[in-house]
């Protein structure tokens, strides 16, 4: 009876590994139904492996031992095929842009009087790339404790938020974000600098909803497993020290070198971005695409 399963097992083997073999040999894998086609071949030969592993359990001691080192070798180079993203990924990208979402894009900079991270421009961007509010804070309010008045500058750019003063803007803002679904590069963080802000000002902190493009990366890259479909990124208040603690912490420090690209272009990287993913068609092959989403860009 054993013999007759190690036979099965070796029988099984040689399917297997030809399928491998082909994977390893596709060129770069782009589009919603190649990468479909891909995550399902793969998780059938997974599948079949699992089977593999419970009839080696069967074969016990008689299992031969040239048997065992080749499903240990199938099993590390499925690791090692080209990185392919989950469909599921791209099918999330897809329910996200169905949501209509707003992109957002800050710029913030260090006081150094406080020593504390201090937004300088709030920006917003809907899916047609048209601006629907941009907020760039006067150099006198990373000065002041309080509100700040605004002037006027000229002709006024309707795609421009200089609004007469800091709540007004601030109102405008909440008015734009009510009942809106948001991408950012990092939304929980995104929340942070709006909460500093709103606390620093005595203004209240906006609700965000959304997805951050982080997530989806990290997700489509395979670097973050997939839990599930849904919305995993958990947004609390804190205290006003807390906040602050959590913007200075080196692992998450949002300081952004605008010198790279204004917020109205790395808004348009990041919506591109964002369809990119949804199409199946993101670049993991060059580095380009990647270095300009680093999370210093948003």
């Amino acid at each position: 009876m054993n013999n007759q399963v190690t036979h099965t097992l070796e029988e099984r083997l040689l399917p297997l590994v030809k399928r491998i073999e082909q994977l390893e040999q596709r060129p770069i894998t782009q589009g919603i139904e190649a990468i479909a086609e891909r995550c399902a071949e793969e998780d059938e030969i997974l599948r079949q492996m699992e089977a593999l592993a419970t009839l080696a359990a069967q074969a016990g001691d008689t299992f031969s031992h040239n048997v065992r080192k080749k499903v240990q070798g199938l099993v590390m180079r499925m690791q090692f095929l080209p990185t392919v993203p989950r469909i599921e990924v791209v099918r999330l990208a897809q329910q996200v842009l169905t949501l209509n979402p707003l992109v957002l894009v800050t710029d913030d900079t260090v006081n150094e009087e406080r020593q504390q991270p201090e937004l300088t421009r709030i920006f917003l961007m809907e899916p047609t790339k048209r601006s629907c509010f941009d907020y760039p804070f006067p150099a006198s309010s990373h000065k002041s404790e309080g509100p700040v008045v605004v002037e006027e500058r000229g002709e006024a750019d309707d795609t421009l938020m200089l609004a007469a003063s800091l709540e007004q803007a601030w109102e405008e803002l909440q008015r734009k974000l009510s009942g809106r679904f948001v991408v950012a590069f990092d939304v929980p963080l995104a929340h942070l600098q709006l909460a500093v802000t709103a606390r620093r000002y005595g203004l209240p902190i906006p609700m965000l909803v959304g997805h951050s493009l982080l997530d989806l990366l990290l997700k489509y890259t395979r670097v973050k497993d997939i839990v599930d479909e849904g919305n995993d990124e958990e947004i609390r208040l804190a205290s006003d020290q807390e906040l602050c603690r959590i913007l200075a912490e080196d692992d998450v420090r949002p300081f952004v070198d605008a010198s790279i690209a204004p917020a109205d272009q790395r808004a348009e990287q990041l919506l591109q971005a964002l369809q990119a993913i949804a199409e199946g068609t993101f670049s993991l092959q060059e580095p380009r695409p990647v270095e300009f989403l680093s999370p210093f860009s948003f």
